[in-house]
């Protein structure tokens, strides 16, 4: 399915590198949501993010409220995107 959508793969790229530039993995490589993606429109990207949590490519967490939504790729999907 991500070799179809390559906003879709372009978006949980963005996102598996965010939490590789993470200042602190040991939080389960959970990130702030992206808000910009290559060769995606800013007005697209909801849609696009809803899209991935629904299909379970993309997983949310609202552990902190002070800290807002995090998010990240599951490592069964990461490890996809990156090979």
């Amino acid at each position: 399915m991500l070799d179809d959508r390559p906003e879709l793969h372009a978006l949980l790229l963005s996102y598996v590198r965010a939490a590789e530039a993470s200042e602190s993995p040991e939080d389960g490589r959970w990130t702030s949501r992206v808000g910009k993606v290559r060769d995606v429109e800013p007005q697209d990207l909801p849609a696009l993010q809803g899209e991935a949590i629904a299909l379970g490519f993309l997983e949310v967490d609202l552990a902190d409220p002070n800290e807002g939504l995090k998010y990240r790729v599951p490592a069964r999907i990461a490890n996809r995107i990156a090979a």
